[in-house]
């Protein structure tokens, strides 16, 4: 006799379902965040079972900057091993966007500031201290240049 991995009663339902590697009614089967019934198509990791919103919120890529989720179709560009809504990539100073080949300075691994504000920044007057504003608000800036792309996110 096969019990339910759920509610450890036995299963004599006409179907049963398998669960990472563990049998199930099919009514036992539900998303460990939010207990919405899955008896179509579930998600497991970790040895839990979870829908696919849910599992998308926990364990989909997310934006490095506002750290929301990233749909299918979304446009995606990369900085330093890191995914960016194309929105989010933009001069923390002007907000302009940020595009395939533009030069910018990185200020704690997920702000950018474009060329030109980093260059009026520190060509200013009081430039040390409008450096240690930016420093003391974003940790530490870097002078780095690097390259960026932008591809479609595959799932």
């Amino acid at each position: 006799m096969t019990l339910c991995a759920g509610c450890k009663k036995p299963i004599y339902d006409r179907y049963l379902y398998h669960v990472m590697d563990k049998s199930w009614h099919g009514s036992c089967i539900v998303c460990e965040v939010c207990q919405t019934p899955l008896d179509d198509r579930c998600f497991t990791r970790d040895g839990l079972i979870f829908c696919k919103t849910d599992f998308l919120k926990r364990y989909g890529a997310k934006c490095s900057r506002c750290s929301q989720n990233f749909s299918r179709g979304d446009l995606v560009r990369y900085a330093r091993n890191k995914a960016f809504h194309i929105d989010c990539f933009c001069c923390t100073i002007c907000q302009k966007r940020l595009n395939t080949g533009d030069q910018l300075y990185i200020i704690n691994d997920s702000t950018f500031v474009c060329k030109t504000d980093y260059m009026k920044t520190s060509h200013a007057q009081s430039k040390y201290a409008q450096l240690d504003e930016l420093s003391s608000k974003y940790i530490l800036l870097q002078q780095v240049t690097v390259i960026i792309f932008f591809m479609n996110l595959k799932k």
